[in-house]
């Protein structure tokens, strides 16, 4: 009888499911990257430069910005000597804020570069203006180690091979991914 009390309740009451949204997107995978991009490039974080102040309020500032890079290899498309990116960035007037870290407009955390670092860019042509843009807005700058340089490289390299003859079997990209 209890049994039968028990399997009633769960037939008769409401199940329900709660779900978070994630707050940061999930991270675009480098054959995601490659397929998405017109261009890859290695090169340096040059610097960022304060273009037009978009909008300010009592507690943030928003600041049109420029980050410039120079280039040093092309592992896809057309080289070039230079890129820069041009976007928004939040800058919050709070006591805590300490003037590396910021948000975009989508509230994205945004990698932290510093002069100098090492970084592999993918790029595409934006459908709207047909000017370069990065491929994807969060991951298209990776900022690496020496080691992850070389590392990713390969991968690129290896991605170019497969991708040279057209769209890859879906065979030929799963054994990439097993090996990447």
């Amino acid at each position: 009888a209890a049994a039968a009390m028990m399997s009633a309740a769960l037939l008769l009451s409401p199940i329900t499911a709660n779900a978070r949204r994630c707050e940061d997107k999930p991270p675009e995978t480098l054959l995601s990257l490659y397929r998405k991009s017109a261009e890859i490039h290695i090169g340096r974080y040059e610097r960022t430069e304060d273009f037009a102040v978009i909008e300010q309020a009592e507690d943030y500032t928003v600041v049109q910005v420029r980050k410039h890079f120079s280039i040093s290899e092309t592992l896809k498309g057309s080289s070039r000597a230079s890129f820069f990116t041009q976007e928004e960035e939040y800058r919050y007037t709070d006591s805590n804020y300490d003037g590396d870290e910021y948000a975009d407009e989508h509230g994205y955390s945004m990698v932290k570069l510093e002069a100098g670092d090492a970084v592999m860019l993918f790029t595409a042509a934006d459908p709207e203006t047909g000017n370069l843009i990065l491929a994807d807005y969060v991951d298209g700058v990776k900022k690496l180690s020496a080691d992850e340089m070389k590392s990713y490289t390969a991968r690129v390299e290896e991605l170019g091979s497969l991708f040279r003859s057209g769209e890859p079997t879906e065979a030929e990209a799963l054994k990439w991914i097993m090996k990447a």
